[in-house]
């Protein structure tokens, strides 16, 4: 070899080098050796990237990947995006600029937006270029008002969804007057249902609108969350009997959601909280398990209950609550195939509060659980986590918390367990 000519590596070779660097510092770093390790490294320092756009930043924060960077465009992973009225204009660049994020992954639509003909043109038409994303995986969608006949909403779901895996509906409602986005050219005209071929994750958190009955259809469906809204709620028709897992978040006065005759999820999950008797949670919990069509297809079951403490006095659950709770549990066990109950009691005190809770009250309440629920935990299917804490400066406190079997002392004291 010729003495002083360049000896360049292996592309391969740097290829490896890069892969085991941590930490976009050093990778930027790795970066500037050549362009040869500049295009090596950029897949990875921009991978998963997120944007930001909130109204007023909008247009400064596309300006440079519209014109200094375009090529960067491919490298953004997930666009987190809100509007507000104030932000002013938005220049006519902005929907081909969108068009550029080819390796979009994930969409969020935050509060701000509550249908696209509310919004100036250029960005409604951007966001429907999003939704068109080859790649796009993920949409959440925030506050949005539904027309009555779903048309916006259908339409927006039809651009995604061959490749769509996870959504998320939260706080949408029935907006007063129809939208005019099919009218105004924005998106063309909906299909009367959806075929959401690859969803296998939704999220219906307060979702509430009179067409969601009917417009979908997502066969593959395997995990269901739902936020009940206020009134009667019924399962959609369209949820298939293949649902493996079903999360319910509710308080203890709202009802009890109609989830059908089909489905048979082998993981059920229920969050109830509130300002409420344990009674009361415990009903809501029996009804819940009264309503599943397949109560001995069920295989892990969990509970969490959420007390809300607005006195002084600590709003602990007494024996008889165990004893509610331990028959409602043994008599789903007796079906057969439950393999675990996993349960957390998270008592949370507001900031105005000055509860009366002494060092010895997480061994008296673990041993008032250790005994109401003795025949489960021998039987070691049941997992139980206790949790006291408060509010104080916008911040929560963890005061004490334990778990089955190991105990937590509080903070103030050692750390070495109480019991073992």
């Amino acid at each position: 070899m010729a003495q002083g000519k360049e000896q360049k590596l292996p592309i391969e070779l740097i290829h490896h080098i890069v892969s085991l660097v941590d930490g976009r510092s050093n990778l930027a770093a790795c970066s500037l050796v050549c362009r040869d390790w500049s295009e090596v490294c950029r897949p990875y320092i921009f991978d998963n990237y997120t944007i930001f756009l909130k109204g007023d930043n909008i247009v400064s924060r596309l300006l440079f990947l519209h014109f200094t960077a375009p090529h960067l465009s491919e490298y953004i992973a997930h666009v987190d995006l809100t509007w507000n009225t104030s932000a002013g204009f938005l220049p006519d660049w902005i929907p081909k600029c969108f068009r550029r994020f080819k390796n979009l992954r994930s969409l969020y639509l935050d509060e701000g937006i509550t249908s696209l003909s509310s919004i100036p043109l250029p960005l409604a038409l951007g966001i429907t270029s999003l939704l068109s994303a080859p790649r796009i995986k993920e949409l959440s969608i925030l506050e949005w008002a539904i027309a009555e006949d779903s048309s916006e909403l259908v339409a927006m779901l039809a651009s995604c969804c061959k490749t769509l895996e996870r959504l998320m509906l939260q706080g949408t409602y029935v907006c007063d007057t129809p939208t005019n986005s099919v009218g105004s050219g924005l998106i063309t005209a909906p299909p009367s249902i959806v075929l959401m071929e690859a969803l296998r994750s939704l999220e219906l958190f307060q979702a509430c609108h009179p067409t969601l009955d009917t417009c979908l259809r997502c066969p593959k469906l395997e995990s269901l969350e739902i936020r009940t809204p206020t009134g009667i709620w019924q399962l959609p028709t369209w949820v298939p009997d293949g649902l493996q897992e079903l999360s319910i978040y509710s308080t203890a006065r709202r009802f009890v959601p109609n989830l059908g005759k089909v489905i048979h999820p082998a993981l059920l999950a229920i969050r109830v909280s509130g300002y409420y008797p344990y009674s009361m949670f415990t009903s809501w919990i029996q009804e819940c398990i009264n309503l599943l069509p397949f109560p001995d297809r069920l295989r892990r079951f969990k509970i969490h209950i959420g007390q809300l403490g607005i006195w002084s006095e600590v709003p602990y659950p007494q024996p008889s609550d165990y004893g509610v709770l331990l028959r409602i549990l043994q008599q789903l066990l007796a079906h057969g195939s439950l393999e675990r109950i996993d349960l957390k009691i998270v008592i949370t005190m507001e900031a105005h509060t000055r509860p009366a809770w002494e060092a010895g009250d997480q061994v008296r309440e673990a041993s008032k659980l250790l005994v109401g629920l003795a025949p489960l935990l021998e039987a070691k299917v049941l997992h139980a986590v206790f949790i006291f804490q408060r509010w104080r400066d916008m911040d929560l406190e963890v005061l004490w918390s334990w778990s089955e079997p190991y105990f937590k002392a509080p903070r103030k004291d050692s750390d070495t367990p109480l019991c073992q």
